[in-house]
């Protein structure tokens, strides 16, 4: 028998083999494992006629101990032995029907984000006996009630309108509000640090003031708040500032977070030198400028901005982080002015549903070959040329008189769009949707130099 048909024969004989293998785990599936271990020490059960999960044994619960289990979404209430000393980090993600979990006196330590997802809950309950732990109205704390470590989210705190976190609370711990339905939040005076997902998918909350003393803001903190417009910073606060909503560190060359619901464009202020990772995550905007003050751009910083169309990279940037434009699925046109393309890695724009040789890169005249001979850049649909990007899939914007004294107009609005007049330091001063032939009142404001910005293109106002 030669070679060949050898290894036929033996590719055959390893495709039976993955075939009976599948044949067996779809068999196995239907009788799903009901126990096992989540512990050195420590076993589980689940009783799928109540929905119930139950911990039993001696000693710690391992971290994602649950992250793969099978009943996710069947485990309504989980009871956690008395000899059962810490929930680790993750060890409950996506219960997604879980109402309810008692915190027995034994357990000393609670990980991050324990209980990841678990968007159904309607109690935590704390024994009263456990000397590291408690809990007030469904919220769980640490014992000293400084640290606010989870509201369950459809307990009555949680639904709620409005929760005023309490004045002894210091610090708000990772995935704290997670999925909770308040419209308003208060965070007292004394609160210095909030954590990662702190805030995640409260879609009803639709602003938040940051005290003075808070000195340290967590990763995605406000991630999927669908409604928040508006993130304001004690003006006393020595480590951010906030400016039309927007949060920046102290200086405001750092541009840290933008709230998800801001609409149609924003004019980033040339002092900003960094935008940080994660600065526009899933950001309903339509047009970001960025200045030429800018050298860095964050990982992800722009990641998951659907309603992005186009954006220019100014030849000042230098670095541009991991997966800066990830899921920016509506992308169509980049413009940058660099000689020489900077490196990039494939992520930077690419994901799994946008392709790069759909997306239009405008490089300067005399340029194309050498971002054609470049890794990432060369799969892009490079075009030649010196004219705006937003000139080429915008209709012309004219506004008149100009200069102007108490009011001017835009020509080109064909719908109700939002016009955002910023002065010259890129603060928003004046922001309203607009309907064909209206005119927009000035008088108020001072008289200088401002910016008119229409569906992401800006043109220079004289206010007389």
């Amino acid at each position: 028998m030669g070679r060949k048909a050898s290894k036929t024969i033996f590719i055959m004989k390893k495709k039976l083999l993955l075939l009976l293998v599948c044949s067996m785990t779809a068999v196995c599936g239907f009788a799903q494992a009901t126990s096992g271990t989540c512990g050195e020490n420590l076993t589980w059960s689940f009783d799928s006629s109540t929905g119930t999960l139950t911990i039993s044994g001696t000693g710690e619960m391992w971290n994602y101990a649950f992250y793969n289990y099978s009943y996710n979404s069947l485990t309504k209430h989980v009871e956690i032995g008395s000899n059962v000393t810490n929930i680790g980090d993750y060890t409950f993600p996506y219960f997604t029907n879980l109402t309810s979990v008692t915190i027995p006196a034994s357990i000393t330590s609670i990980g991050n984000c324990a209980f990841f997802q678990c968007n159904s809950l309607v109690s935590i309950e704390v024994e009263s006996t456990n000397p590291m732990y408690a809990s007030e109205d469904e919220v769980l704390f640490n014992k000293e009630k400084t640290m606010l470590i989870r509201c369950s989210p459809k307990s009555k705190s949680g639904t709620s309108s409005s929760y005023i976190i309490p004045n002894s609370v210091t610090s708000i711990e990772d995935d704290a509000f997670e999925g909770c339905l308040f419209t308003s939040i208060i965070i007292p005076e004394g609160v210095v640090s909030i954590g990662t997902y702190a805030f995640l998918n409260c879609i009803r909350l639709t602003s938040v003031t940051i005290p003075s003393t808070v000195t340290t803001i967590g990763n995605s903190v406000f991630l999927y708040c669908s409604r928040l417009t508006s993130i304001e910073v004690e003006s006393t606060n020595p480590m951010y500032m906030s400016e039309s909503g927007i949060v920046f560190n102290k200086a405001k060359t750092t541009l840290i977070l933008c709230p998800s619901h801001k609409l149609d464009s924003y004019i980033i202020p040339n002092t900003v030198t960094i935008i940080a990772s994660l600065a526009f995550e899933n950001c309903m905007l339509s047009s970001v400028t960025i200045p030429n003050s800018v050298i860095s751009i964050g990982d992800e910083a722009f990641r998951s901005m659907y309603n992005l169309t186009s954006i220019t990279i100014p030849s000042s940037v230098i670095s541009i982080g991991e997966r800066a434009f990830y899921y920016c699925s509506r992308l169509t046109s980049v413009k940058v002015n660099w000689k020489n393309p900077i490196s990039i890695t494939s992520e930077v724009f690419g994901s799994y549903n946008v392709t790069l040789s759909e997306i239009t890169l405008l490089v300067s005249s005399g340029t194309a070959e050498n971002y054609r001979a470049v890794e990432v850049w060369k799969e892009f649909n490079i075009v030649e040329g010196t004219s705006s990007i937003e000139n080429m899939q915008i209709p012309s914007i004219n506004i008149y008189p100009n200069p102007a004294m108490e009011s001017f107009n835009a020509s080109g609005i064909t719908e109700p769009t939002v016009v955002t007049i910023s002065d010259i330091t890129g603060k928003t001063v004046q922001q309203q949707i607009v309907v064909p032939n209206e005119t927009i009142t000035i008088g108020h404001l001072q008289k200088g130099i401002y910016f008119v910005t229409v569906k992401g293109k800006t043109v220079k106002l004289i206010k007389q």
